[in-house]
This record gives C-alpha cells, structure tokens and sequence, in this order.
C-alpha cells in the first residue's frame, strides 16, 4: 500500500481516531517529503488536525519579592550567617527575571564558589537558559567557556559536563570527550558528537533505544533489519512486564485501547522509525498493534484491575505469537536475535515461535 493512501486512509476511517492512531500516523508523516505532507495536511480530519496541532507552552509567571536581588546577593557574597540559604533559594528563584548584568553576576559567583551545589545549580541554570552565555560578544563568552571548563576540571561537577556536551562549541567536546563521557553518560556525548558525519557511533555502548534516537536524530541511515530486529526484542520483551508497565497499560486503556502504545519505550521507537523513514515496519507494526487493541479490549471489556494485572502478560504471549508471521522475518533471523542476545533464548522457547 502507497503510504499517502495508508495516512489518508487511516486519518479518514476513523471519527475519533485513538492515541494509538496519532502516534502512527505522526511517524508515518514524518517519512514524508515536503509535498507529500502537503496533501496529508488538506485532509480535514482529526488526525490531520493532530498532526498540524503544535503544544505552546504557557509562560512562568515572574515571582514578586519585596526586596530587590541586589539585597539577596549582597547577603550571598557577606556570607550572612542566617539567612544565607534562604537569600541564595530566593535569588536563584529570582533569577529568570533579573537584568541580563545581574544574572551574569549572579551565576559567575556561583560557578566560582567553593559550595559543589551551587557550582552544580549554576551549570544546571545555564543548561536550560543558555541565551545569556550565547548572546555574548565572541570574547566575552569564550571567557565563559575557559571559566566553566576551569571549574569543572577542579570540581568535576556532573552538571558541567552536561553542560558541555550540550551548548559548547565542539572543539570542546571533542577535546574533552574521554572526561566527559566518565561522568556523562555516554549518550549524550555520542548524541553530540554524531553531528560530525566522519564520527562513528559505538552501538554497543548504547541500549536499542538510544542508537535508534541518535541515528534519527542527525539523519543517518540505519539498516531495516537492524531496525527489525530492534523492535522484534523490544516486543519479546513484553512477554514480561514490570509493576508499572501494568499500570500504563490499565490507567492508558481509554486513551490508547490496550494498545503496546501505552508504553513510553514503544512509542520512542515509533517516532524513531518515523524519522528513519521506515514506512513498511510502521505498517506491519500497526496491524499488528490494531489486532492487539481489538482482542485485548475485547478480552478485558469487563474486567476489572487486579483481573487485567493477573492476565494480562498471558494475553500478550498469546497475541506476540501472531507477531512474526504479520512482519514476514528473513530465514535466520531470531537465529540470529538468539545468538546477539541469548537472554531471550527463554521467552522464544515460551511463546513457542519457529525458527527455520
């Protein structure tokens, strides 16, 4: 099936589509080209008006305070003994609203006190504000940069490390990428660092999820059977479920109909197939997890919580069995799925899947 017609079809066959359907559908839109989301966006449909929708998030408030920062500030460097922390909490909570100056100032005291928290805070601050180190003069804000990276090697505060792999420019992080990736995860670095076209990304240093998130992300191309294979373990998975994988399942019912969409993991992988383009995984996936919906909402129409919990991993088994012939898996493959991870050697053996 052309995939315009499987998202037109798709947006127009449903009067109130389910979370489940977005969530498809925004992917599959995502392996669109400019002109084909054209013809996607002139469908009047609730799926449509989805996929144009965009989340505008509402603005804080300011927090009125009687005194001005000057007063908090000057209680921070007198070291006021009573009312130090109360000044710092009050002025850290000011922060957002004060002149562009005073933040400088403020900040560039905290990097520069002996207290790891606040060093930390600090660095944590700029991570989500960072406009007041960018918009500075060239010379100005490279002094930043050598007076951030002087703390941190003194300190080694976990938040300046974040801070770097995220805004600084890259000949930091790659200067520094051995320090960096011992107190970050490696995650981010590889995430940054994956900018650069000629850096090659250590998978096995990564979960499925992150790999996927990173080659999606800086438009690199990832192999289908990869990807396959990817979600086939991520779904064998499911055979298992944890305390709160029950509860999204049982609290999402009525917004993703027992969909495997109700899972945050599922759903990150969905958007990452989008993104890679993988147009005919997200189509098996979706009849498969259409067939899923039906017979769990069915099997669980009248049940009620502690029922769902006590059977709900049986009905999955059950319905996983169904899975591997709707995808069509190349000869060999959980063969090799088996040997890469033989942790799931056990739960092929359980849902009693062939393997040629």
């Amino acid at each position: 099936m052309d995939k315009i017609d499987f998202i037109l079809k798709l947006a127009n066959s449903h009067s109130n589509p389910n979370s489940a359907d977005l969530v498809i559908c925004k992917a599959m839109v995502d392996t669109l080209s400019e002109k084909d989301t054209e013809k996607i966006r002139s469908c009047h449909s609730k799926v449509a008006a989805y996929i144009c929708w965009r989340c505008n998030p509402t603005p804080a408030k300011p927090v009125v305070h009687y005194k001005s920062w000057q007063t908090y500030f000057n209680d921070l460097k007198l070291r006021k003994r009573g009312v130090y922390s109360n000044s710092r909490r009050i002025l850290c909570r000011m922060l957002p609203y004060i002149g562009w100056n005073g933040q400088l100032k403020v900040l560039q005291f905290l990097i520069n006190s002996s207290i790891r928290t606040e060093q930390g805070w600090a660095a944590y601050f700029l991570g989500t504000h960072w406009n007041i180190v960018a918009d500075l003069p060239d010379k100005q804000k490279y002094k930043w940069y050598d007076l951030i990276i002087n703390t941190w090697q003194q300190n080694h505060n976990v938040e300046s490390a974040k801070l770097i792999v995220r805004h600084f420019p890259m000949q930091y992080v790659k200067q520094y990428v051995d320090e960096i990736t011992a107190q970050d995860d490696y995650f981010h670095v590889a995430l940054r660092l994956a900018e650069l076209p000629a850096y090659n990304v250590k998978r096995e240093l990564l979960t499925d999820n992150e790999y996927l998130y990173i080659m999606a992300k800086t438009n690199r191309d990832v192999p289908d059977e990869l990807c396959q294979q990817a979600l086939a373990k991520l779904l064998l998975s499911k055979a298992e479920l944890t305390a709160f994988e029950k509860s999204f399942f049982w609290e999402y019912r009525e917004k993703y109909f027992f969909s495997f969409l109700s899972l945050d993991d599922v759903r990150k992988f969905i958007w990452c197939f989008g993104k890679l383009g993988k147009t005919n995984l997200l189509i098996n996936f979706y009849r498969f997890d259409k067939m899923a919906q039906k017979y769990l909402s069915h099997r669980f129409e009248s049940s009620g919580e502690w029922e769902f919990r006590e059977l709900i991993e049986h009905e999955l088994r059950h319905l996983l069995r169904f899975y591997f012939p709707i995808i069509q898996l190349k000869k060999g493959f959980l063969e090799k799925m088996i040997k890469n991870n033989p942790a799931i050697r056990q739960l092929v053996r359980e849902l009693q899947l062939h393997i040629e």
